[in-house]
């Protein structure tokens, strides 16, 4: 579980109000300020493996550069990702817990200041940019964000280490002190700052000093160097997402396709890869949502490690995947047997089975297709198609060569006149019925159920592609095809014929038969 820090440097109840650097326990001021050596002591062998990485540069002149505790880039990482999402409540939580870590970072304060601005708590954004700028003074984002405050609520201003503000009638003087400094106990002296009244009325002017005390004993301040930085974010957000990993079960594809991505932004490309086999594995309706940029770079990575380590197994078990997502099938499939060849792990194994009979699957169905449209092309070219089989096939078949041969060499898309045609994913995935059955002649009908029989049996493959528990002559149904989206309407023959699967799987009618 991600540590926080939500200590609070105690007043010193039997100080006065002379000064606020005085008005806190020093003892318990350094223990707070040890804090971060007792960290870095704990994780200096985890930060040692990316010691060139993990630095930022102080902001004299020195120039002397300064090693990350682990847990503050950890906040600073996580700070950054809630505020990019608009969770400022949660990016406060990880700006201040830098400030407890070690209160020499300026991020723990202008990005608080960014945060109260963002949900609208004028005074603590004033007060934090104060801060800033106490701390930076040359620090231009903390003065410009100040001015943009001062037009937000007006009557308030920074002035010699402190908040000025003009009460409102809606501000209550306790409250105010409770949101800026985080404790009552601060009620008291802050209240003797300002002249020690028991009540404030609207239009009197306060005065909010800076709690200096948290930043005394310190002598030099520091900031991220995001380039140098942006190395160990990513190392630690690939932690983060590896954890996050562990604990998704095996068959939530969506949350395995999820990590891919967020893995890939961070450029982590082999376990991208990785994840995403995974999530299509478990369920091949991902395969449809793969990225190019993404497919493109793991082929690069993958095709180079092969150079590097041409004996590896898993390199061609994923290379064969990757042309699998491409439906380079036949590539697929001789990598696949390879890979198996030189000996794959027990579970890659048992994918590249799969992976290599459904790559048989898809060549067969792809041979076919090749064969009917080879041959139907080969009759409209010899003229020896009726042209009652040809408005039929045109109705039916989803081969657009076939479709425009058909249509006297119009592209998809256009009419013989000019006009537009009927478009659509699934436009032509299914036989339309024509208006009038009885119009048809008995070969017209034979051959439109043939073609409804074709979409079923391509309906019911992709359903048991994707289902552990398969469709078979028992469990067939219409609507589980159009619930999983693999049909759009309920096939109908021209006869009137009833169509079910018969003990192999195939599609079968009671008119026509297979």
């Amino acid at each position: 579980m991600q540590k926080r820090y939500y200590g609070v440097i105690l007043k010193n109840k039997h100080s006065n109000s002379a000064g606020s650097k005085t008005i806190y326990s020093k003892t318990v001021i350094r223990l707070a300020l040890l804090l971060p050596l007792i960290s870095f002591i704990t994780v200096l062998s985890f930060i040692s493996a990316f010691q060139k990485a993990a630095a930022a540069t102080e902001t004299d002149s020195g120039g002397a550069q300064l090693k990350f505790y682990d847990d503050i880039k950890e906040h600073f990482f996580l700070g950054g990702e809630f505020f990019q999402k608009n969770n400022f409540n949660a990016a406060l939580i990880e700006y201040n817990n830098i400030r407890q870590i070690d209160p020499a970072y300026i991020e723990g304060y202008i990005y608080t200041a960014k945060c109260y601005f963002n949900l609208k708590q004028y005074i603590p954004a004033a007060y934090y940019a104060g801060f800033t700028i106490h701390l930076d003074p040359s620090n231009q984002e903390a003065k410009t964000l100040l001015e943009e405050i001062k037009s937000a609520a007006p009557g308030t201003d920074y002035k010699d280490a402190s908040i000025v503000y003009t009460l409102t009638e809606k501000d209550r003087f306790e409250e105010i002190v409770f949101n800026v400094y985080g404790s009552s106990l601060y009620l008291k002296p802050i209240t003797d700052r300002n002249g020690g009244k028991k009540e404030f009325k609207a239009g009197e002017r306060i005065t909010l000093p800076l709690d200096l005390a948290i930043i005394e004993g310190v002598t030099k301040f520091k900031k991220f160097d995001g380039t140098t930085l942006q190395y160990d974010l990513e190392v630690l957000k690939e932690s983060i997402l590896g954890q996050k990993e562990v604990n998704i079960k095996d068959t939530d594809s969506q949350a395995l396709f999820d990590i891919s991505d967020e893995y890939f932004k961070i450029n982590r490309t082999y376990k991208a890869l990785v994840v995403f086999e995974k999530a299509c594995y478990n369920d091949a309706e991902f395969i449809k949502k793969k990225d190019a940029a993404f497919i493109s770079k793991a082929l690069s990575e993958i095709k180079d490690n092969i150079k590097k380590e041409p004996k590896k197994s898993g390199w061609y078990f994923y290379l064969a995947f990757l042309q699998f997502v491409e439906g380079n099938y036949r590539d697929s499939l001789s990598n696949f047997s390879y890979a198996s060849s030189l000996g794959l792990e027990s579970d890659l194994l048992q994918r590249s089975f799969k992976y290599s009979m459904l790559c048989k699957q898809y060549i067969k169905t792809l041979e076919a297709k090749e064969i009917e449209k080879d041959a139907i092309l080969k009759a409209s070219a010899d003229a020896s198609l009726s042209n009652k089989i040809a408005e039929v096939i045109k109705q039916t078949n989803e081969d657009a060569d076939i479709k425009t041969e058909l249509d006297g060499g119009n592209k998809a898309g256009e009419s013989g006149d000019g006009g537009a045609s009927a478009t659509g994913e699934n436009a032509d995935a299914e036989a339309q019925p024509p208006q009038d059955f009885n119009s048809m002649t008995k070969e017209q009908k034979m051959y439109y159920c043939y073609q409804q029989r074709k979409a079923i049996d391509e309906g019911v493959q992709k359903y048991n592609e994707n289902n552990i528990v398969e469709m078979n002559s028992e469990t067939f149904s219409f609507q589980k095809l159009r619930d999983a989206g693999y049909m759009t309407t309920d096939a109908k023959c021209p006869d009137g014929g009833s169509y079910s699967l018969n003990h192999n799987g195939f599609a079968q009618c009671s008119e026509h038969g297979l």
